[in-house]
Parts: structure tokens; C-alpha cells; sequence
């Protein structure tokens, strides 16, 4: 029998668990519950971890997210979110909703791509924690605490200046707490079953998490002559209420957060302003000309802007 080939070889060393079972069964959880959009059971895998505030506009947050309030040297609890090319990083409290951004920029299509093993008091063997390299999705920071395997942060971008090392495995640096260190990376890609990705984009789109939300006046019903469109969390558009710049779309049929390349007809404007708790409401007259977003049986209402959401009307 001849031996396998070095591609056989590799696919095969790529899919094999490079840690102990039970921090890869960790791993695997963790990417099926971003696939489904399980947000109960991803604040579950999560556990906040003491962050030191530096008061005024510095450090982790400055004084936005957990440390708002906070004097220099005072210990909140958070999620520290580290960005590639950025200097330091920045804490929130829930690190769904900048998952839920990520995944839906991704397309919906999250799978593993190694794990990295940070050295900790000398050591890169992944004792202390590691994280999970994801495609579609930031870099899951993941420890071990007394409960056991937690999500403590999110690292956005590779930070492996050779990307090939992404696929031959190899030592870079990357963020770990407060600073940064060395570590080793080994490729991973098992293969592991789960919804579509647009399943996925679906899933996330109406998860009910903080942020940029739609409610539709009436939800449900016949071709509607008039539809209400409410919309809160919409900061952006609150740095300058007078031009919020948000633009209305109707569409039949089901989209998420991209709408066809080509519309029918030009998107409704906001007929009011946005309040500053980020809240604004539009009523929208359709026309006869309009009535053919009904013929699909669903018509996504989407609103761009600064921010950004979508909700759907059923048609009956």
C-alpha cells in the first residue's frame, strides 16, 4: 500500500486536536454556537474579566463601556477587544454584539482555522488558555478559570505578520491581557457540521442583542397601504440628528444585510429626526406603484445609515 500523500497527510494533521479533548470540545461549542446564533448559550461560555481603567479617555475603553465613570487604576469587569494595527484596545461588557457585526461582515461562513498557545510564565502549551483562529468571525480569546473554559476577549485581524504561517503553523506574537507575547499557532480544521450560512446570517440578523433594532407597525398582515417604521440604537445617526442620512428600503422577498445590487425603485428618506437616545419613527405610504414588494409574501424593510438593521412584514 502506498503512503499517503503530503496533502492527505496535511488535511488530515489539520483536523486532529491539537490541545487536550476537552478544551477542543470547547472550541468546537464555541463555533456551533456561532453558527446558530446561540446567544444564550455564547454569554453562558463567557466570563468577564477584571480590567484596569485609566480614567478620562485612555486605556482600555477610555470611559466608554465598562469603565465609564471610572477613576485611574480602578478594576471593572469586561471583555478586552483587541484590533490589529491598533494601538492598545478597547473593553465592553458584552462581546456579542461586535461577534454579531463580525459574522454578518463575514457573510455568515465561521469555521476554525488553528489555535494559538500563548507563552504564559514561559510556557506554550496552551495550560493557561489559547485562541481559536476563526474564518467569518474575530479570534475567540478562550482561558481556563475555576468553572472550567471561558471566553474572556475578541481579537480582531491574524496579527501573524507571515500568513502563511496561518497554514503551516509557526511562533508570532499576539495579544494576551494586558501586553503581548509569543506563542505558538497550529493549523485546524476539522470538519464540523452546522446550519448554512445563510442560515447563520438569519439567525444573527434578528438576535436580540444591543444595538441598531427596527420594529415594524403592523408586523404581520395584508399588502399593507401604510407601514410604521420604528428604529432605536441608532447612535451614529445621533452625532447630527438635523442629516441622519438614513435611507429606508423595501424589498420582496427575504435579504439580510446586503439588498440586490439593482432595486426596483429609489429607497424611502427618514421623515423625522433622530431623537438623542437614538430612537426615530417614519411612516411609510406605499403607492400602487410600491405593491409589488408584497408579491414575494415577505417584504424586508432595511435602513442604512450610520447604523444599520433590518425586520420583516409578513405577508398573509
Amino acid at each position: 500500500t502506498p503512503p499517503p500523500s503530503a496533502s492527505a497527510t496535511s488535511a488530515r494533521d489539520a483536523a486532529q486536536c491539537p490541545l487536550e479533548a476537552s478544551a477542543c470540545a470547547f472550541a468546537e461549542s464555541v463555533v456551533s454556537a456561532i453558527r446558530r446564533a446561540d446567544i444564550d448559550l455564547l454569554k453562558a461560555f463567557g466570563a468577564p474579566q477584571p480590567i484596569r481603567c485609566f480614567g478620562g479617555n485612555e486605556g482600555p475603553g477610555g470611559n466608554d463601556g465598562p469603565c465609564a465613570g471610572a477613576v485611574a487604576g480602578e478594576s471593572r469587569a469586561g471583555y478586552r477587544i483587541h484590533r490589529l494595527n491598533s494601538d492598545g484596545g478597547t473593553a465592553v461588557a458584552d462581546f456579542r454584539p461586535d461577534l454579531r457585526e463580525a459574522v454578518l461582515n463575514g457573510a455568515g461562513v465561521v469555521g476554525p482555522v488553528g489555535i494559538h498557545c500563548p507563552e504564559v510564565a514561559g510556557m506554550a502549551a496552551c495550560e493557561e488558555g489559547f485562541v481559536l483562529f476563526l474564518t467569518g468571525a474575530p479570534n475567540i480569546v478562550v482561558e481556563r478559570l475555576a468553572a472550567g473554559y471561558r471566553i474572556t476577549a475578541l481579537q480582531f485581524g491574524h496579527f501573524a505578520q507571515d500568513r502563511a504561517l496561518l497554514e503551516t503553523g509557526g511562533s508570532f506574537i499576539i495579544p494576551w491581557k494586558d501586553t503581548a507575547v509569543p506563542g505558538r499557532f497550529v493549523p485546524w480544521r476539522p470538519l464540523l457540521a452546522g446550519p448554512a450560512a445563510s442560515a447563520t446570517i438569519q439567525d444573527w440578523l434578528v438576535a436580540p442583542l444591543a444595538g441598531a433594532r427596527l420594529t415594524l407597525t403592523p408586523s404581520e398582515g395584508p399588502c399593507p397601504d401604510t407601514l410604521t417604521v420604528s428604529g432605536r440604537g441608532f447612535t451614529e445617526a445621533v452625532k447630527d440628528p438635523k442629516d441622519p442620512r438614513l435611507q429606508i428600503e423595501l424589498l420582496p422577498g427575504r435579504y439580510g444585510r446586503v439588498p440586490p445590487i439593482i432595486r426596483p425603485r429609489p429607497a424611502f428618506t427618514l421623515s423625522g429626526p433622530v431623537n438623542p437616545d437614538g430612537t426615530w419613527e417614519s411612516t411609510i405610504t406605499l403607492t400602487s406603484a410600491d405593491r409589488y414588494v408584497c408579491a414575494a409574501g415577505v417584504i424586508t424593510v432595511l435602513v442604512g445609515g450610520g447604523d444599520w438593521a433590518v425586520a420583516y412584514y409578513q405577508v398573509r
